[in-house]
């Protein structure tokens, strides 16, 4: 029995140990560099033998020896910040600043064979982690606080290493030197991506280069400002941030080196329909609800500051959030609300607020009216969001906090945000050895709060954030470059990209001195960035964005917002895919928008309408013949009626898209991967074989949802779910994709779903032909043409230039029917003059200016006019 029992531990933990590496990305060196030389030893396995046992549930453990010596190694470092660390982790170190010396000093001297690796065993086992811990080593304190829970059940079958390696390929530089920690199986001999899971990166900085990143103490006779690490000693709590936080808001009210001129430019005397009194705030005291526009004597300034709090309701919202509603709001008003009876997230803010000396806070759910008849209330303060945070003297943002009863601050270890500084005797040089820029920015871009549509817009719309993270405080604004500053950083983030590329984006004033296109491109940003976010109610995704369209109308002082488009971006923009990684879902309780809209989708999105660098801008094959919106309220960026549509003028195809060759995972056939290949029937003709290697993609809206019968069809029609799928094709653009293998003609178009026999469809997708599989749909080919010919054809299109339209048209190339216009950064007046040919031009030829209309094998389809719901 004891054998069958032993039998099925070691089972059960080999089972654990696959769970715990499957499906873990490495990320160590994000990809860039993986250790595959066996890992070096510094001491025996047996220095972290311990004996356990667990009483009541309590884990004690004692080592069996008296734990690891000092090996010759760990004389060639020294902490030089004074920090604690164990005799384990000297080692380790010392073993690197010599496999670091031979790497970068003398890298030709050795044979491959005689060459160190780069990887070191620091701890055999968690255990041994834990108990360097507990007395008090830095570095294994900082270990210790990103080892997943999980790893608990194996903790002494997993050891502890360290790798060096550089994030810009395999050459180890000492300007660019990244220390990562993985935990790898004990017992494992082979090593190989499927056992080594990446923990965290640490960077080194080399000192004295990057001394001003890190001040300790100010140099006698120095009459710079005080280092913010010297005035604030971080603690075991966020709440040690409180000097910081000043500092940072004083340093950018005062513009401090000219770089925050952007956050002081929104200063207003605007104030919100209602805020919080926090005059009488505190144990036993009262918090009131106030309107500004009555109580006109409390705000006697002309300037009054109040800040702002974004916060998750989650599912706590019906069972104890304090909401501000119609049968308390004269209560709330008068008595106020029992500061005492207000959720611990509640009170950190008005804590947080007192840290600045401000009166005045505003909180959604208590300056809101939540159940006003018919949510009157509701929507109009949904609207004044943009004025309510960019108007703001700050935003408090609780990001770790799953709903309001979470609070702002956390428990944490002082060695997570506290650099130290490492030098190595060998090669006579330090560094300052800190989080890197992945693990640092996680704690805000990976919080709860970060995945929230509302949040996202409070974020853009602010000039001032303070993020109350797991392990610490940021601080970011509108300052240049973008700012941000936080506890490990407190001078100011050192990296050249911030928050993993989700930056708070430029404001009205930074933006309008630029082009057409890249406010379109920061808008197409946006709009793909929030339409990762969830909500609550679904039916709240057009008023969570409307904020953010008001802010960037003044961009586009002649065009028209339609449920997340800008008029003058359409057809085009009507080209926009879903990436199938869905949202938490909401309650789609209502209509959203029409099924044309992105805002439509349940899935994130991505566009085509502004191509990358190494694309053409794309030329029209469609036109907007009207728009037919009609909005809820009487502002255009909010809800719209359900009977919203757009006509559309170009060419209907009828194909059937069947999928030749299934992905390996069949439960996922629609997500594009390299094993699929496809078939297209244009109008019942096949013309598999032009797509045989993988030359149209697929994209369904809501792959497996039924979208009911076309007018001609007995049977239902599901997206996705099968590998056949019959409809209707309508291009909209034709563009050409180059890259260091060959340049590719591209016609993308709309997937439509009929649903009566008067042209009306709905959108179900889209799709792109490739090369010579563009001529199929565009054009009415003869039956004597073959694919050679498509092929043939196919090459006389030369690349497609946007400025065609502006240099002469010689005879030869004038159209007869029409023309292209493409996307220029042209002013507004130019815009009109291109509108206003584009009307007079009639039925769009896509290849009339390509010289290709003399294959008379290639007739020119008739355009049709349909609307699409």
């Amino acid at each position: 029995m004891k054998y069958i029992a032993s039998q099925i531990r070691a089972i059960n933990q080999k089972i654990d140990m696959i769970l715990f590496f499957h499906g873990v990305p490495l990320g160590v060196g994000d990809g860039h560099y993986f250790p595959l030389m066996p890992s070096f030893e510094p001491r025996p396995a047996s220095d972290d033998d311990f004996e356990t046992n667990f009483n009541n549930g309590r884990l004690t453990m004692a080592r069996k020896s008296s734990g690891p010596l000092r090996t010759p190694d760990a004389a060639l470092v020294q902490i030089e910040t004074g920090e604690s660390f164990c005799n384990a982790c000297l080692n380790a170190l010392g073993y690197l600043a010599r496999y670091l010396e031979q790497t970068i000093s003398v890298p030709d001297r050795y044979e491959m064979s005689d060459r160190l690796p780069p990887n070191v065993v620091l701890h055999w086992n968690i255990l041994a982690l834990m108990d360097s811990r507990m007395d008090g080593c830095h570095l294994c304190t900082l270990i210790s606080a990103h080892v997943p829970p999980r790893a608990s059940q194996m903790m002494q079958h997993l050891r502890v290493e360290l790798v060096l390696y550089s994030e810009k390929g395999s050459e180890l530089r000492a300007e660019d030197t990244r220390l990562a920690c993985a935990l790898t199986p004990s017992s494992e001999t082979e090593r190989t991506s499927d056992n080594y899971r990446g923990l965290f990166k640490l960077r080194l900085w080399p000192s004295p280069k990057n001394d001003n990143i890190f001040p300790r103490q100010a140099p006698s006779g120095d009459c710079r400002l005080p280092s913010l690490l010297e005035s604030s000693p971080r603690g075991k709590n966020t709440r040690s941030a409180k000097r910081m936080a000043i500092e940072w808001l004083d340093r950018c009210k005062n513009n401090h080196g000219g770089i925050h001129g952007a956050c002081a430019a929104e200063d207003s005397s605007w104030l919100p329909t209602r805020l919080l009194d926090l005059s009488n705030a505190g144990p036993g005291g009262m918090v009131t609800v106030v309107c500004p526009g009555k109580r006109t004597e409390l705000f006697t300034t002309q300037k009054t500051p109040y800040i702002t709090l974004s916060h998750s309701w989650g599912n706590w919202q019906e069972a104890g959030l304090p909401r501000l509603l119609d049968e308390n709001k004269d209560q709330y008003g008068q008595d106020g609300i029992r500061f005492d009876d207000l959720p611990l997230l509640f009170r950190d803010a008005i804590e947080i607020a007192r840290w600045f000396e401000v009166r005045w806070l505003w909180i959604d759910s208590l300056c809101i009216i939540q159940n006003s008849p018919g949510m009157s209330d509701w929507a109009h303060e949904a609207l004044l969001m943009c004025k309510v945070y960019k108007f703001g003297l700050l935003n408090i943002s609780a990001d770790d906090s799953y709903d309001a009863r979470d609070g702002c601050f956390r428990d944490r270890l002082e060695a997570v945000v506290t650099p130290f500084k490492l030098r190595m005797a060998n090669l006579e040089r330090s560094w300052w050895v800190a989080m890197d820029e992945r693990d640092v920015f996680d704690w805000v871009s990976a919080a709860p709060l970060s995945q929230r549509a509302w949040v996202f817009q409070e974020r853009q719309l602010t000039r001032r954030a303070l993020h109350f993270t797991k392990h610490e405080v940021f601080w970011e604004c509108s300052a240049a470059d973008p700012y941000c500053a936080c506890e490990t950083f407190p001078e100011g983030s050192p990296f050249s990209i911030r928050f993993l590329r989700m930056n708070k984006y430029e404001p009205s004033a930074l933006l309008s001195g630029h082009d057409r296109n890249s406010k379109l491109r920061v808008w197409l940003s946006i709009c793909e960035d929030f339409s990762a976010k969830a909500l609550t109610f679904e039916r709240d995704r057009l008023p969570a964005l409307a904020g953010l369209a008001s802010e960037f109308a003044p961009l586009f002082p002649r065009d028209r917002y339609v449920v997340g488009f800008w008029s003058s971006t359409l057809p085009e923009a009507l080209l926009w895919s879903t990436e199938h990684t869905k949202r938490k879902p909401g309650l789609r309780d209502v209509y959203v928008a029409p099924t044309w809209s992105w805002l439509s989708s349940d899935s994130s999105v991505s566009f085509r309408v502004i191509p990358r660098s190494d694309h053409k801008l794309p030329c029209k094959v469609a036109e907007v013949r009207a728009i037919h919106v009609t909005p809820c309220s009487p502002s255009p960026f909010g809800t719209v009626q359900t009977d919203a549509c757009i006509d559309l003028e170009g060419i209907l195809r009828s194909i059937r898209v069947v999928q030749t060759r299934l992905p390996s995972d069949p439960t996922k056939w629609y997500n594009p991967d390299s094993t699929r290949k496809y078939q297209l029937f244009v109008d019942g003709r096949d013309w598999g074989k032009v797509y045989a290697m993988g030359d149209i993609s697929y994209h369904p809206d809501n792959p497996g949802e039924s979208v009911g019968k076309n007018s001609n069809d007995s049977q239902d029609k599901t997206v996705g779910e099968s590998t056949e799928w019959s409809g209707y094709c309508f291009p909209v653009a034709v563009s050409r994709h180059s890259d260091h293998l060959r340049s590719r003609l591209v016609l993308e178009g709309l997937l439509l779903h009929k649903i009566d026999s008067q042209n009306v469809f709905k959108r179900v997708g889209m799709i792109g032909s490739y090369d010579e599989g563009a001529l199929p749909v565009i054009y009415q080919l003869g039956d004597e043409v073959s694919e050679d010919e498509v092929r043939m054809v196919n090459r006389k299109i030369p690349i497609l230039d946007p400025q065609i339209n502006k240099r002469p048209v010689r005879q030869s190339d004038r159209p007869t029917e029409g023309s292209i216009e493409g996307h220029t950064d042209s002013s507004d007046e130019e815009n009109k003059q291109e509108s206003s040919s584009r009307n007079d031009a009639g039925p769009i030829g896509l290849y009339d200016i390509y010289q290709v209309r003399a294959e008379s094998s290639f007739q020119k389809l008739s355009s049709s006019v349909i609307r699409i719901i």
